[in-house]
């Protein structure tokens, strides 16, 4: 029986014990205010991310963003909790001090949508880069520009461009109302084009070297700044050119991998340290992608028109077509008929769409014109990916002029046509047409379709018939001919901050410039850019483009240098296996100099890459610097 009474307290003591335990491992609400506790616990997974219905006060202090309805809140204690809160966003309530913000060490963004407060002092000081106050016409420009931090005085490279913006952003007010107008654009201008604009910044493009004088404007034309804008000249790398024109033009491939270039009659890849022929005796190449009946799923395609009629589709001969051409990423046979390239079953095949066919009458349009001199539409459907074509004649004959689809027929007579749910509607616009096209009516700005009228005048196609005058494209008023930018992911790196973009720019003078985390490097003389790359055998970074010449050149940015990897167009490439340096002999010169560029010495070039590639593998690495220094030694590589 002592046994037994024993056993019970034992196991009473156990099941008290493992009550306490339960009790206390059970979480603890964070000590608020309850209105705020509700509220924030509201927002779910960011304050309570296990969801297990608690807010602990160790939650509250990991939470890294918050919006709060401030209605009923009478102070801000709870703020102390919120150390890893980037991002704060207010509404409305009473509370009208809001220092206690200023002791947040992880915010970055505060929002303020009408809260009472006529004080914002607290955020000098603090490192925000985002402050908007919305809805609160209290805070004067004052008191704005107290917060706010602008370089007044800017110094941008010719042919570069530089941001300047407002922070924190959003001080100025939402929708964002400063604009900036800049006294001389022959100097310096924003990269839009414009020289006034709604933003709170810019990004400023150097057209020319001196200075000029700016204004930032709030929405009434009140003064917020002023400063000047120096553009400094540049010294862009300025190799000779050759006597070719540039005639080659790039790609993206789908099936031959990232850019090809089709130049001379051959197809050539860029996926190692040298151009690599991917097809010879090309007419003609174009690569694309088609919907299929199946959302959400595409077919993609090369396709490759041979000089002898060979069509090749993903690098597939196709059997019975004598092709002549690939234009609108449609086949054109020897014989006058049009294929189209789309889904069939699995694949993607050519579809015939006309036998007839004489031209196409615009780019991406879906409208031919026959031998008859007819406009014809035509429409490719697909039903659980099998495709039918069904054509329309339009009855629009002999067009003298075209635009999309717009046609002035052989009488002068303007129409517009469409193809809507399998039906064609053609409408006549007006008589007595010369021309009709899509042409700039204000310089950097509105676009409209316009027809040449008999009177001598151009007029507005649709809406209210307005007479309008095109403006020439004119790339000097710009000062660029392309502003864009692109990344290379090897770039990106969280703890540095790079996010591995690069802006380019080719200027109105022909000069490409690059900006990689203000790494800056240009050069003379070129038509377009062509692609960017990055090597992760050899451990660079590339940009290539096409010079005047058509000669193909591009920018390692580890090594800092250009390199012509093709010579100007009609120039035939002759490499001696091992003469890296292109001095005409293969020698212990050459040896020193691929040793130089596998180390990334600065100042290391291959002048000749494909000479450098000993084994033919595409790339340039140490077992090719194996083998030019046994090729030195013993005559064979």
């Amino acid at each position: 029986m002592k046994h037994i009474l024993s056993l019970l307290c034992s196991l009473a003591l156990l099941a008290s014990l493992a009550d306490l335990a339960a009790a206390a491992e059970a979480p603890v609400p964070a000590d608020i205010d309850p209105i705020v506790y509700e509220r924030i616990l509201s927002t779910g997974q960011y304050a309570d991310p296990n969801m297990d219905g608690v807010m602990t006060e160790a939650e509250l202090r990991a939470t890294d963003r918050l919006t709060i309805d401030m209605d009923g809140v009478q102070d801000l204690s709870w703020l102390r909790y919120m150390e890893s809160c980037k991002l704060l966003s207010l509404h409305g309530g009473t509370i009208t001090d809001y220092s206690p913000v200023k002791d947040m060490p992880a915010l970055k963004t505060l929002q303020m949508y009408s809260v009472p407060v006529t004080d914002i002092s607290f955020a000098e000081g603090m490192d925000l880069e985002e402050f908007r106050i919305i809805d609160m016409p209290q805070i004067s420009l004052d008191q704005r520009r107290a917060i706010a931090h602008w370089d007044a005085d800017l110094t941008v490279e010719q042919g570069f461009s530089e941001i300047n913006r407002v922070t924190p952003s959003g001080i100025f007010g939402d929708p964002l109302e400063c604009s900036l107008v800049i006294d001389d654009i022959s100097v310096a201008r924003i990269v839009n084009g414009h020289h006034a604009s709604m933003f709170d910044g810019a990004d400023i493009f150097g057209v020319a070297p001196g200075t000029t004088s700016y204004q930032l404007l709030d929405s009434e034309g009140q003064e917020v700044y002023t400063g000047t804008i120096t553009v400094d000249p540049a010294s862009p790398y300025d190799p000779p050119l050759g006597e070719g024109t540039c005639t080659s033009e790039r790609y993206s491939s789908n099936y031959y991998g990232g850019t090809v270039v089709l130049r001379d009659g051959k197809l050539y890849g860029f996926s190692g340290q040298a151009p690599t022929v991917l097809e010879e005796d090309v007419k003609a190449y174009a690569s694309g992608y088609r919907y299929t009946s199946t959302r959400g799923i595409y077919r993609y395609f090369d396709a490759v028109v041979k000089n002898d009629g060979t069509l090749l589709l993903n690098k597939e001969p196709v059997p019975g077509i004598d092709a002549a051409d690939i234009q609108n990423e449609c086949v054109i046979t020897k014989d006058g008929a049009l294929y189209g390239l789309y889904p069939n079953g699995r694949e993607i095949a050519p579809v015939k769409i006309a036998d007839d066919f004489a031209a196409f009458s615009y780019t991406e349009d879906d409208f031919y014109i026959n031998k008859d001199g007819e406009v014809i539409g035509y429409a490719v459907t697909l039903t659980d990916d099998v495709p039918s074509v069904t054509l329309y004649p339009t009855g629009i004959m002999g067009p003298t002029s075209m635009h999309y689809n717009l046609f002035v027929d052989k009488d002068g007579v303007l129409w517009h046509t469409s193809l809507r749910y399998g039906e064609l509607q053609s409408i006549k616009v007006t008589e007595g047409v010369k021309e009709v096209g899509y042409w700039s009516t204000e310089r950097g700005h509105a676009e409209e379709y316009l027809y040449l009228a008999a009177d001598g005048q151009y007029h507005t196609v649709y809406g209210d018939d307005q007479v309008m005058t095109p403006v020439p494209d004119d790339p000097a008023y710009f000062g660029f001919l392309n502003y864009s930018t692109t990344t290379l992911s090897a770039y990106k790196n969280d703890e540095t901050g790079d996010d591995g973009k690069i802006t380019y720019i080719l200027g109105a003078d022909r000069t490409l410039t690059l900006d990689r985390a203000g790494q800056h490097a240009a050069i003379t003389h070129v038509e377009k850019t062509m692609l960017f790359r990055y090597d992760k055998d050899a451990a660079e970074g590339y940009a290539y483009c096409f010079r005047t010449d058509g000669s193909i050149w591009r920018y390692c940015f580890e090594r800092g240098v250009f390199e012509e990897i093709m010579p100007a167009e009609g120039t035939a490439p002759v490499s001696t296996p091992g003469d890296v340096d292109a001095d005409g002999t293969c020698a212990v010169a050459d040896v020193i100099a691929l040793q130089k560029w596998l180390h990334a010495v600065p100042s290391a070039t291959l002048k000749d890459a494909k000479a450098a590639d000993m084994d033919n593998n595409g790339r340039v690495d140490t077992f090719d610097l194996a083998r030019l220094k046994r090729m030195l030694l013993t005559g064979k590589a």
